[in-house]
């Protein structure tokens, strides 16, 4: 019985070990900008919520180009914690088409399209 237990317990500390030198070393994730955009299409308001900000960054441009490249919306939004949260009324801007929206921070920089149906 003494033998019985002492190969179970040794195959356990053998499994154990396998299964750790098996596991790969975890590395922290980048945190790389988001960007959400609702609703897609829209029919006048746009809210989007630029997330996930580098530390250093204290402020994001908001940017939205038509579909031939032209600037048609900018501000500049600082973040409440690591969040920007804002609501657009697309039509007191623009006339529907199709849009991006382009959120930079830092040296990084995110691009969402959407749709704008005028009413």
């Amino acid at each position: 019985m003494k033998k019985l237990l002492c190969f179970v317990v040794i195959m356990l500390l053998i499994a154990t070990n396998i299964k750790a030198q098996d596991k790969p070393e975890s590395t922290p994730a980048k945190e790389t900008l988001k960007l959400d955009i609702f609703p897609n299409p829209t029919h006048g308001k746009l809210t989007f919520w630029v997330y996930q900000l580098p530390d250093s960054v204290e402020q994001a441009i908001i940017m939205i180009y038509d579909f031939m490249g032209k600037e048609v919306y900018r501000t500049e939004k600082k973040m409440e914690g690591n969040l920007i949260d804002e609501t657009i009324d697309l039509n007191e801007i623009t006339d529907s088409g199709i849009y991006c929206l382009v959120a930079k921070a830092g040296n990084e920089t995110i691009k969402k399209n959407f749709i704008f149906k005028k009413e």
